[in-house]
């Protein structure tokens, strides 16, 4: 699907693809060219959501937890553990932030996120840290 094409179905949808809207000084036309796909279908989603323009037997699909959202709460956690935290830093924090964001990477989609499951998170970031002796590590925070 093209990035425009949620956006132009959405103005046909509201009964505005009989009007002149897209062609109003090239605005509207400019403003899709401008947003990224991205930016449009969160907007479109949303809008349909808000007006209760849902297609009739269409369900609204959850995309789950961003793997940037997991990145933040799987260092939280770790900041949390101030030992775990210095240990996993001890060679500076780009293998931490490496390792942290393969596994936010991995889960990411997870529909809910809870307090275990952020507990596997971290032991994943420790098992691609210290994959011989992650073991070790788990048992001493």
């Amino acid at each position: 699907m093209s990035k425009d094409k949620a956006i132009y179905d959405l103005v046909g949808d509201l009964g505005a693809g009989d009007k002149p809207l897209a062609d109003v000084d090239g605005i509207f036309h400019d403003l899709v060219r401008y947003l990224d796909g991205d930016t449009i279908k969160n907007f479109v989603a949303d809008f349909r959501r808000n007006n209760d323009l849902n297609h009739s037997g269409e369900v609204e699909e959850e995309d789950g937890a961003l793997a940037e959202d997991l990145v933040d709460i799987i260092m939280h956690r770790i900041k949390m553990n101030k030992k775990l935290m210095l240990r996993l830093s001890d060679n500076g924090p780009d293998p931490l932030m490496n390792s942290v964001e393969i596994v936010a990477d991995q889960y990411s989609g997870t529909t809910e996120v809870g307090s275990s499951d952020v507990s596997a998170m971290v032991d994943a970031v420790i098992r691609t840290m210290y994959p011989l002796d992650w073991r070790a590590i788990c048992s001493r925070y």
